[in-house]
């Protein structure tokens, strides 16, 4: 576990609220953390197409006055939402743009994407979405000052699911790494299944050839694996189990306990002075930014 996070006030509520995916609750604690408006020094384009289905769009957040000779990685936003539900932009709130501006602050090109969302849309469809948004990223990132060579998919949750499906089910995924924030990667189990069936389905067999274990020890895509300590139990079993395969598979990967976070508080907390996920994780960014070519 890392430090302690910023805020004690907001970390003792959190920690009332305890291991509940308490959306609203958590909210309300962090809101007026946030800009209400977007901040004059961060350009967004919003609703950038990267497919037909109205929810194949991504917003794209730069720093006004950067220096157009440095393109910058590109870190992609996927939000969670049980894959049947949640938005790059909640009504009225300023999440999930707190990701993108932060991403811009950093140096950073920040994106925030959606997907299709089940029941409409059902496996394989979150990987093939990560597979559109990523080609449509390295064609057009360029305009907005980003590096098409360097793009990293972070996901929460759904999303982390549906990123590292995108991983292992593409023999050379066009990334430069991956943050995995609390999701599911073996569908196989357990508590694991029935959250999940609406876009997995139900057939157990089928959900154990689902499990992206296998795939996730064997990439080559750099990735950081993260999950919070008051997280639902079946994410934190999920994640501490992915961890556990990677040390004895003689693998390396870099892994993120944050005290005193929820499955919600951890990304809301991005862009404030709570920097124990967002800290790490443009770390990890920069590390592997270093080494690509």
């Amino acid at each position: 576990m890392q430090g302690a996070p910023a805020y004690p006030d907001i970390a003792a509520q959190i920690r009332a609220i305890g291991a509940q995916i308490e959306v609203a609750r958590t909210g309300e604690l962090y809101r007026a953390l946030h800009p209400v408006a977007a901040p004059g020094d961060i350009a967004i384009a919003r609703e950038l197409r990267y497919g037909p289905h109205e929810r194949q769009v991504f917003d794209v957040f730069a720093q006004r006055g950067a220096s157009p000779a440095a393109a910058r990685p590109v870190v992609v936003f996927v939000h969670g939402g049980g894959f049947r539900a949640g938005d790059k932009r909640l009504p009225g709130q300023p999440f999930h743009d707190n990701v993108g501006i932060w991403a811009a602050r950093a140096g950073l090109l920040g994106v925030t994407m959606n997907y299709r969302l089940a029941p409409e849309a059902v496996y394989p469809a979150g990987a093939e979405d990560m597979e559109r948004a990523v080609a449509r990223l390295a064609a057009i990132a360029g305009e907005h000052g980003g590096d098409p060579r360097r793009i990293f998919l972070w996901g929460h949750s759904a999303g982390a699911a549906h990123v590292a499906d995108y991983i292992v089910s593409r023999p050379e995924p066009r990334l430069a790494g991956a943050i995995l924030t609390s999701g599911i990667y073996d569908k196989s189990g357990g508590a694991a299944v029935s959250p999940w069936s609406i876009y997995y389905g139900t057939d157990v067999a089928r959900l154990a050839a689902l499990s992206d274990v296998p795939g996730l020890i064997a990439t080559r895509v750099p990735l950081l694996l993260t999950w919070a300590e008051l997280d639902r139990a079946d994410f934190v079993t999920d994640a501490t189990a992915l961890a556990g395969a990677f040390a004895r598979a003689g693998r390396t990967a870099a892994t993120l306990a944050l005290p005193g976070h929820s499955h919600i508080s951890e990304i809301y907390a991005i862009g404030t002075a709570d920097t124990s996920l967002s800290g790490p994780a443009l770390n990890f960014i920069h590390a592997v930014s270093k080494e690509s070519p």
